[in-house]
């Protein structure tokens, strides 16, 4: 589990269920590794997939974890970047299943920075789950093109300055 931005729920969440699957979490700070002097992205994910059968990061650019997965042989799980924060998404998909039953047809609305990892990756994750996404926020921090495009290949996305235009909301 690799850290280049500091966390205390992602830290404490992976390494409580890596350990509750039998698993033992070897948490690192990458700036404290070779990482952190220089090594390539790709040399490491090579190196570290010797030693373990995934890798978990929390790091900047979605472009890091694409380099090391050109040479990683093992999963790698995006804990969090600039671009998405999937992991958030699932548990929070599972708190909507648990709360509302089927996430299917359901309507979620998010208002606010629309230009950051948590709108992309509401959008994303819960369109493929079959929810309609609603992005509320003002000209100039709505998402960016290429992510809406990801988003509507998966389902019903609004993206708007005008709270007016959406309405009927199951979550917020």
């Amino acid at each position: 589990v690799l850290f280049d931005k500091t966390s205390t729920r992602t830290r404490f969440s992976f390494d409580a269920g890596i350990t509750e699957l039998g698993g033992n979490a070897i948490v690192v700070d990458s700036g404290s590794s070779q990482m952190g002097k220089g090594e390539t992205f790709q040399d490491t994910g090579a190196v570290l997939s010797r030693f373990v059968t995934s890798i978990v990061w929390r790091t900047s650019a979605q472009s890091n974890l694409e380099q090391m997965a050109e040479t990683a042989t093992v999963p790698i799980v995006n804990s969090l970047s600039d671009d998405f924060h999937p992991c958030q998404i699932l548990a929070d998909l599972q708190t909507i299943q648990e709360n509302k039953g089927e996430l299917k047809g359901l309507n979620a609305i998010y208002f606010g920075d629309g230009a950051n990892n948590m709108a992309n990756s509401y959008m994303i994750g819960f369109a493929t789950a079959g929810m309609d996404v609603s992005i509320i926020a003002p000209e100039g921090f709505q998402p960016r093109q290429e992510f809406v495009d990801r988003a509507r290949k998966r389902g019903n996305i609004t993206i708007t300055d005008d709270v007016d235009e959406v309405a009927g909301a199951d979550v917020v």
